[in-house]
């Protein structure tokens, strides 16, 4: 049996000029903590508007510690407070872990917060594929208004030595860091409103027999004697990334 139309109507077709909202953006507009540019699959997104049930805390020396907090924030009512003593070798640190998600291309992102008395932000990734292991990391220092990336042998990368950051109220920065585990090379970094090519940059790796597994850090350390205060806000890690 033919089907057709109702009797008495017509097909029509309707054009819209309105513009184009894609699906990163409307999520962005409908306060999702996932960056609306980072295209990719979301393995985690922590906000920390729950407790800390699956972070562990690894803060040391003069009292440093890690808490959520609602002092500073930057979405929803919570953060992260990362407390440095200021004790030479303090560091204020939490991680977790997730499930190895393979070797493919990566973004992983983070909004810290801190003042003019801020030292070093960092974020931190640790990958085992079973066979290797694979060290990401991102650090701004405000004492030395320096960017940098780890690269091979442990070695910091700077990106640039003049970028001061530094203001009076607590002010907050987004960093994004891209890199690929099939070419063990990253790829961009993004962080306030500067753009950096990374891609001829080694990302430090070395066999390994371990269980497949992820980490993910953030922490506020430098290794002198100035107690300071930063912040972490919404937590985001995706594979497969364009």
């Amino acid at each position: 049996m033919a089907h057709g139309l109702p009797d008495y109507t017509r097909k029509m077709v309707i054009e819209y000029t309105g513009g184009f909202i894609g699906l990163e953006e409307l999520a962005a507009r409908l306060k999702s903590i996932v960056p609306w540019d980072m295209r990719g699959n979301v393995v985690l997104a922590e906000d920390f508007e729950t407790e800390l049930t699956d972070w562990y805390d690894a803060s040391r020396l003069g009292g440093s510690a890690t808490s959520r907090t609602t002092r500073h924030k930057y979405s929803g009512n919570w953060s992260l407070k990362l407390y440095n003593g200021g004790v030479v070798g303090a560091e204020a640190y939490l991680y977790r872990y997730f499930h190895f998600p393979g070797l493919t291309k990566y973004a992983a992102f983070a909004r810290f917060c801190w003042d003019d008395s801020g030292r070093r932000v960092v974020l931190y990734l640790e990958l085992r594929s079973g066979t290797q292991e694979f060290e990401i990391l991102a650090a701004y220092d405000l004492p030395t208004t320096t960017l940098h990336v780890m690269t091979t042998g442990g070695a910091y990368h700077d990106l640039t030595v003049d970028l001061d950051l530094g203001e009076a109220v607590y002010t907050w920065y987004p960093l994004m860091v891209t890199f690929d585990l099939r070419t063990r090379l990253y790829n961009r970094l993004y962080f306030a409103d500067k753009e950096y090519d990374i891609s001829s940059i080694a990302i430090p790796y070395a066999s390994a027999g371990a269980d497949p597994r992820g980490m993910i850090e953030v922490g506020a350390t430098y290794g002198d004697a100035v107690p300071f205060t930063a912040y972490v806000d919404d937590v985001v890690l995706a594979k497969n990334v364009s």
